[in-house]
């Protein structure tokens, strides 16, 4: 049984990587027009929300830009890290070289695919591909890894309690 559950929430976490990844490199291939569209629905959305709930005030569209890139590449992090602290678990249990594979594979990972998200870019109008915007998506996936991480030592914890509770 803790196999099926085990085995039910990899699957999951593989499904909405690529989910996030279809969702990354699917908003890079758009046009600058209907990318900075997007982005002026999600302002007025944003704005309505806030006006439903009375508070006053703009958002900057650069800002909302840029918490969009770390936002997108900090659930991916999250992903990716997910699934990096799992596999390296299995192989390396109890070494700290566990975690040092990890942060490599999962970081590395994160600062390829923000490098070709970006790359995407060129071949779109209107586009281009900027260096901030990969730091903005790596610090993204530093993020998601320090919440896998934290994820990962919680429930390490629950089950160790439960695991007591037991005894």
């Amino acid at each position: 049984m803790k196999n099926k559950i085990r085995q039910l929430i990899i699957l999951s976490v593989i499904i909405l990587t690529v989910l996030c990844l279809a969702f990354i490199f699917g908003n890079s291939l758009k046009d600058g027009a209907e990318s900075g569209e997007q982005s002026m629905a999600v302002k007025r959305m944003l704005l309505a929300i806030a006006d439903f709930l009375g508070i006053e005030g703009n958002i900057n569209l650069a800002l909302l830009r840029n918490l969009a890139h770390v936002a997108e590449f900090c659930l991916l992090g999250l992903c990716i890290g997910s699934l990096s602290l799992y596999l390296s678990r299995r192989k390396y249990p109890t070494s700290i070289s566990r975690y040092s594979i990890f942060l490599s594979a999962s970081i590395g990972t994160g600062v390829l695919i923000a490098i070709v998200d970006e790359l995407i870019q060129l071949g779109s109008a209107g586009r281009a591909c900027e260096i901030k915007d990969v730091l903005l998506d790596v610090a993204g996936i530093v993020v998601g890894n320090i919440l896998a991480i934290l994820f990962y030592f919680i429930i390490i914890k629950l089950r160790n309690a439960s695991r007591r509770a037991q005894k």
